[in-house]
């Protein structure tokens, strides 16, 4: 069986089953940030937490090089870059207006940063 093929607004084609995984991916995004649902705690002790100051929505991290994490803001889009050896965080790109940040991904070897920006690209 073929599965029937629609072009996505970007350009290229997106078969049923792409669009699927990425409804259900989506749900799953915003019924944690509607339910509030919270992150699993470790059991040995208080868990530790770095403030990623200014954002209200904290959604995707990966790891850069050596201690460095980035992390993004999915209603503003921003990203946040921090250090967890020294557990502090700041604001290292403003996203422009209307813009989402739902995953990230680092490539070390060509020193990229990848945000998945959801239904805003």
């Amino acid at each position: 069986m073929t599965d029937r093929v629609r072009h996505d607004p970007r350009g290229g084609p997106m078969t049923v089953v792409a669009r699927r995984a990425r409804l259900a991916a989506l749900l799953a995004g915003a019924l944690t940030v509607v339910l509030g649902m919270a992150p699993a705690q470790a059991e040995h002790g208080p868990a530790q937490q770095i403030v990623l100051p200014g954002a209200h929505s904290a959604e995707g991290i990966a790891a850069g090089t050596g201690t460095t994490f980035y992390a993004g803001e999915l209603f503003t889009g921003n990203i946040y870059r921090g250090d967890v050896r020294t557990g502090t965080a700041s604001k290292f790109i403003t996203a422009p207006p209307g813009r989402m940040a739902l995953g990230l991904r680092v490539d070390r070897a060509h020193h990229l940063l990848f945000v998945a920006g959801g239904f805003t690209g």
